[in-house]
């Protein structure tokens, strides 16, 4: 049988470097791109339904949705601010709030009530609970 070929350092710490990237390390950039760069950025995505037989009073309503909202220490209220003031600009029919607007601190949901206070819709905001919510205490968020 023959040997193994043998490596050089420089080649042994780059494969050992990229193993390491591609198992538990890129799951800490993930984490890190998560909680330190997504999170302060604002993104509207827009997407346009057909829906057979609901008829024409339904053509052109717009639903804005914003999830995820995990309210934290860290959590930029400006940002907060700034979501609103986007939302309210798109001039929506319906805002769904879907959940998770904490992530394990249920006593600060109450910082969420004057930011979200100002969503306005025509046809009203309405709002469900996310699993964050239900974990923590759904009768503190609800």
């Amino acid at each position: 049988m023959p040997a193994a070929p043998a490596i050089d350092r420089r080649t042994f710490l780059r494969r050992t470097m990229r193993a390491l990237l591609w198992s538990g390390a890129s799951g800490t950039g993930a984490f890190g791109y998560g909680t330190l760069l997504e999170r302060h950025q604002l993104s509207v995505e827009r997407l346009s339904l057909f829906m057979r037989g609901l008829g024409t009073a339904y053509d052109g309503f717009r639903i804005v949705q914003i999830s995820d909202l995990h309210l934290e220490p860290n959590t930029d209220a400006g940002l907060l601010g700034r979501c609103v003031d986007a939302i309210n600009a798109l001039k929506p029919d319906l805002i769904a709030l879907t959940g998770d607007y904490i992530t394990s601190d249920a006593s600060r949901v109450t910082q969420l009530m004057a930011p979200l206070s100002g969503l306005k819709a025509t046809a009203g905001v309405v709002a469900s609970l996310g699993n964050h919510d239900v974990w923590t205490s759904s009768r503190k968020v609800s």
